[in-house]
């Protein structure tokens, strides 16, 4: 409840903010505290990729990005059985 009242901005805001900045849609998103800074993570889904997005609960602004790795290597698994890999 704390995290919730320090974020100056709405989760629907840091959703937007997540999905403009990775090119894609929001699967995912909620208030965490990491280390005393209140930030939102969005998951997002876009171009066969799934990003792990964190916003600034104050200012909106991005703060990092990174590819979720277990995404990345089920469409990996995906495309190699396409081929007929196994």
């Amino acid at each position: 409840v704390r995290a919730l009242a320090q974020a100056k901005i709405s989760l629907v805001q840091a959703v937007e903010t997540a999905e403009r900045h990775a090119s894609g849609k929001a699967t995912s998103a909620r208030l965490e505290d990491e280390d005393g800074k209140v930030v939102y993570e969005v998951e997002v889904i876009g171009s066969n990729k799934a990003t792990q997005v964190k916003v600034d609960s104050r200012d909106g602004k991005v703060l990092s990005t990174r590819a979720d790795e277990k995404e990345r290597e089920a469409g990996d698994a995906d495309k190699s059985e396409e081929r007929g890999e196994h």
